[in-house]
């Protein structure tokens, strides 16, 4: 097996390109839930979601197809509407599969879990530029919900585009394992462009968004609240290092709070 290169890593996970018997294969190790990572893809793929092929499941390493495709922000940077419906398609796709498995559960108590992630976010120096307090987030956070299979971090850097097919990838086991929140990931993205946040060129991405966002919305009530959208940005403060990020985070934090 050779090593070729370092891919970009998530949630402090070392991830890399290896040629292997005539074939690239990516290996992602040093997380602990990997595992249970790769088993959230795997049951995806079993639902008609295609997802990378994954050859070696351990709990701290996992080997998996190598899905040499266009990431989302080539791809809808030249999307036409034709190319956007089908990106709205395959969005749609996965919330049908996530509630049809969240129909098969019981309504559970989600309140503890809640607290503890504002507890963290309160640890934060910034939060205390917010033009809200923590506690009144929490007051208006749903605190019930059907559980079941969700992605976990089901953003627009988790989809690759490859020979007519949407794929996938890089699922993160979560313990708010809850349509209302996971859903709410893609907004990241579609209505704060996290996904080109470094980017100074945006009117094509934000037309193209916008038109996503109101599609989406026509279809799903549960992509309407804003105070889920907060929280789920907040919850990305605890792994940002640089103060360009949080400035960023707090600024749409702040943007919707007031709309």
């Amino acid at each position: 097996m050779q090593f070729v290169k370092s891919l970009k890593g998530h949630s402090k996970s070392t991830v890399g390109l290896y040629y292997k018997k005539k074939k690239f294969i990516v290996i992602k190790e040093g997380q602990k839930n990997l595992g249970e990572a790769a088993r959230i893809l795997k049951k995806f793929s079993s639902l008609g979601i295609k997802t990378p092929l994954i050859e070696i499941i351990k709990e701290d390493e996992i080997h998996m197809e190598y899905i040499n495709g266009c990431d989302m922000q080539q791809y809808i940077q030249n999307a036409s509407k034709v190319d956007l419906d089908k990106l709205i398609e395959f969005i749609n796709d996965y919330y049908k599969i996530i509630i049809s498995e969240a129909s098969q559960s019981d309504v559970h108590d989600m309140s503890d879990v809640i607290e503890s992630k504002l507890r963290d976010i309160s640890k934060i120096n910034f939060v205390n530029q917010l033009d809200f307090s923590l506690a009144e987030l929490y007051d208006l956070l749903p605190k019930t919900s059907r559980l079941g299979l969700v992605h976990g971090d089901f953003t627009l850097d988790n989809i690759l585009y490859k020979d007519n097919n949407f794929y996938l990838i890089d699922s993160n086991p979560t313990n708010i394992n809850s349509l209302f929140y996971d859903a709410n990931k893609i907004r990241q993205d579609i209505d704060c462009f996290w996904f080109i946040r470094d980017q100074q060129q945006k009117k094509n991405y934000s037309i193209a968004c916008a038109y996503m966002s109101k599609t989406l919305k026509q279809k799903w009530k549960f992509l309407c609240d804003d105070y889920i959208l907060i929280f789920m940005l907040l919850r990305i403060f605890p792994y940002c290092n640089d103060k360009k990020t949080k400035e960023f985070l707090i600024t749409e934090v702040n943007r919707l709070w007031q709309s």
